[in-house]
């Protein structure tokens, strides 16, 4: 496998392969839902509701599950029995066929599927600090080797067959990965991965969430990144339906996403030193300036080439964000919170932005079309940046220094 960047020399480990095969399977389902749904012709403003809806169930879903992993000591226990229930459900997805039935399938879906990705991160985070000479980003960016080639082939089989044969996929890829976590060991004897004496355990989740609420610069990189992320989301989950409107096929969507995911693995590859040199709030802010171009140029022009120049950009944007959020916030949680303090974080600015983003975007779709929607977040992007900046200034005063970590795992 290393054969694929040999220039790279990309190491391989028990967590490299199990998110490659982990990201195979996600990338048969979660970049397919618009898709899927807008072949069984139901209009933008319904699926922007299905998509809001599911958005509030992973604000519920995602620090509860984080908060399970936290009281019973295991990360691994917590994702596979996630992983199994997911998967079952989606092998039957294809089975539904009316609107009504979609509007309450897929948020009981995201109840459950919804937490994999940040319990994995966390869990990933860390074992690798148990792991002399491991990254995160070393790791992670197989994840989105194995979500570029499966986008790729997927974009061509839909192309051929069903949209359903998707979601049969993910379930038989997601067998393979519940195999594969049965010979990674969970970090034994600590919570959020870090050891602590008996009866640590038993703190209340109301004491966890407490002590990260108190936080002004978790509390703000949260607030303002939901808010940033309610202008993003439609160039994501709408994707799909900007190519219909340039008259765009599911081999080019293919193509586009596995061009974004490709842009992640320099971005992923180079991160440990990229944390090391610069702040995380600075890689995040930089992040933000990408996603602001990236708007930009969905929002001036309408061809094929400026979908794979956009995508292209999302290892500077999105690949970015991630690293830097994710140590960010392990960085700040207390010990006994770190796995309530990611998933609560991916929660918050994913889920509250998605209920806004993903209703707000469809309606405007239907209403106006979707070239004013991406001008919309173009300017409101440049205007949260801005309070972004204002906020961190605001935070140096009232902590005298900016938390930074010594290290990157």
């Amino acid at each position: 496998m290393t054969s694929l960047i040999p220039s790279l020399r990309l190491k391989i480990n028990n967590f490299a392969f199990l998110q490659y095969v982990f990201y195979t399977g996600w990338a048969c389902y979660s970049p397919f839902i618009t898709v899927f749904l807008l072949d069984k012709k139901v209009n933008a403003t319904t699926i922007g509701t299905i998509l809001a809806v599911n958005s509030m169930i992973s604000i519920i879903a995602q620090p509860g599950w984080g908060m399970v992993s936290d009281r019973v000591r295991s990360v691994k226990r917590v994702f596979m029995a996630l992983l199994f229930a997911s998967a079952l459900l989606i092998f039957f997805l294809p089975f539904f066929h009316t609107t009504l039935a979609f509007v309450f399938i897929f948020p009981f879906i995201m109840l459950f599927l919804s937490p994999l990705q940040p319990l994995m991160d966390n869990w990933v985070i860390q074992g690798i600090k148990r792991q002399a000479g491991t990254a995160y980003g070393s790791s992670r960016l197989w994840g989105s080797i194995g979500f570029a080639v499966m986008a790729v082939i997927m974009g061509k089989v839909i192309s051929i067959f069903p949209v359903n044969v998707t979601f049969f996929v993910f379930a038989a890829i997601a067998v393979l990965t519940l195999l594969l976590c049965t010979g990674i060991p969970n970090p034994a004897g600590s919570v959020g991965g870090h050891s602590v004496p008996a009866g640590t355990g038993s703190e209340s989740s109301k004491s966890i969430l407490r002590s990260l609420l108190k936080n002004y610069l978790y509390v703000t990189f949260i607030v303002l990144s939901c808010v940033f992320n309610i202008f993003v989301v439609p160039m994501v989950n709408f994707l799909p339906k900007f190519l219909e409107h340039i008259g765009g096929s599911t081999t080019l969507y293919g193509w586009a996403i596995a061009v974004g995911a490709m842009s992640e693995v320099p971005v992923l590859y180079f991160s440990r030193r990229l944390i090391a040199k610069f702040r995380p709030l600075t890689l995040i802010m930089t992040a933000f300036v990408f996603f602001i171009i990236r708007l930009s140029l969905y929002s001036l022009y309408s061809s094929p080439a400026v979908v794979l120049l956009a995508q292209s950009m999302q290892g500077l944007s999105y690949g970015l964000f991630l690293a830097g959020s994710l140590y960010y916030m392990d960085l700040l949680a207390p010990r006994g919170t770190k796995a309530t303090a990611v998933t609560l974080g991916s929660a918050l600015y994913y889920g509250l932005s998605g209920i806004v983003g993903n209703y707000m975007s469809g309606r405007i779709i239907d209403s106006y079309g979707i070239v004013l929607l991406y001008r919309i977040g173009f300017f409101a992007c440049i205007a949260v940046l801005l309070l972004f900046l204002g906020s961190v200034l605001y935070g140096r005063k009232l902590t005298q220094e900016e938390p930074r970590p010594q290290s990157a795992p």
